[in-house]
């Protein structure tokens, strides 16, 4: 059973869920160089997300190429539940009973059922092959099914926000080294997100402006100190310096105040409230983004991991609109002023500490323009 409780103090949830602790490797002792190469070869023969173990997990969602039977080899992506689910969907709901989510006070806590999805994309047949090495066309599949699943969840009207994550290497958070991606809905909206969501739409009732459209369009001429004598320019804004590339559709940048070194924002330059929304032509353009910037990303963090950097990946979109049981007007301007994007998060490069972990002001020794510098200047392959 999962539950959402909350802290009476911060008034954040937490999602309590004690079946995760029986995934692979949870809470495993660490091994020695032998025994872990063992733990790899022993993964890659009973790896679930492998073909012809497809009775290894829950049935299929969505899978491509569509074939009989379902359930068996012959796929490039499938979509599958979770087997050891964070949030589960409750009976009463699929089975078209329209119950209100219950809370339950108990003492100054609150708590209640974790209600929501939890989907496992499964993001090609090969086990070792990493995600800025899959073909662009695979990469554009994968981006395609991220935008159908968040599509079709939308649908339902008591998720009421989406979360759509990667979790690259051991130390980024994952138990399985085969490539996938997952996506969790809730029926709240995490309170990281929600500081974004209120500081977007503070920023549009001012300045009628989304603020990550300002962040991109901005008149850097403004910005530009001058002379107070002769008028003279004497420095220019730093965003060229936070720029790690640019394309037709999207802008990724180190942001002004990172938190983590080399953490990189993917933005895309049409403005738009909702991954579902992403056309043709900006899932071409995402793929090639993505292959581009997570290359650079193992280039510049060549001398800490030889191999392919760890990171998380999460995408930020905007809540369900049509949440059964909100207020609407909270969400009357969010189309104009919330912005999808992807956020990366490099893993070991830095390690938190007591500030980070006690909530003091995060300490960054990364400076974002010091981070893009080197990100750009990283000298990859061109992409295949």
């Amino acid at each position: 059973m999962t539950e959402l409780r909350r802290d009476p103090i911060t008034r954040e949830w937490v999602i309590i869920a004690g079946e995760r602790s029986k995934r692979p490797g949870y809470l495993k002792k660490k091994e020695d160089k032998k025994a872990e190469e063992k733990t790899i070869q022993d993964e890659t023969v009973n790896c679930p997300f492998c073909p012809g173990n497809e009775n290894k997990t829950p049935p299929e969602i969505r899978v491509d190429p569509e074939r009989k039977p379902a359930n068996g080899p012959g796929w490039k992506v499938r979509v599958v539940a979770n087997r050891y689910p964070a949030l589960g969907i409750d009976k009463d709901f699929t089975d078209g009973v329209d119950r209100k989510l219950g809370q339950q006070k108990i003492g100054v806590n609150l708590a209640m059922e974790a209600y929501g999805a939890h989907e496992v994309i499964i993001e090609s047949p090969d086990h070792n092959i990493l995600f800025e090495d899959q073909p662009i066309e695979q990469l554009e599949l994968i981006l395609n099914r991220f935008k159908e699943r968040l599509t079709d969840l939308y649908l339902n009207r008591k998720m009421k926000q989406f979360f759509l994550f990667k979790n690259h290497g051991k130390e980024a958070g994952a138990s399985l080294n085969h490539p996938h991606s997952q996506l969790m809905t809730y029926a709240v909206v995490p309170d990281e997100l929600k500081k974004e969501l209120n500081g977007a739409k503070e920023y549009y009732e001012k300045e009628r402006s989304c603020i990550w459209c300002a962040i991109l369009d901005q008149n850097w001429m403004d910005l530009i100190k001058k002379d107070p004598d002769t008028g003279e320019p004497l420095q220019t804004d730093p965003f060229e310096e936070r720029m790690v590339l640019k394309n037709q559709s999207f802008v990724v940048l180190c942001p002004f105040a990172s938190i983590y070194p080399y953490e990189m924002h993917i933005i895309p330059r049409r403005h738009s409230h909702f991954y579902g929304n992403i056309n043709f032509q900006e899932i071409k353009d995402l793929a090639i983004t993505f292959k581009t910037v997570i290359k650079k990303l193992n280039k510049a963090l060549q001398d800490i991991h030889s191999e392919s950097a760890p990171y998380n990946l999460a995408l930020h979109t905007s809540p369900n609109l049509t949440f059964r049981e909100d207020d609407p007007a909270k969400f009357r301007t969010i189309k104009e002023d919330s912005h999808w994007h992807f956020e990366i998060y490099p893993v070991g490069v830095a390690t938190p500490g007591t500030v980070e972990r006690g909530k003091g002001i995060p300490i960054n020794s990364y400076s974002p323009e010091f981070a893009a510098k080197e990100l750009r200047e990283a000298q990859i392959e061109e992409n295949k």
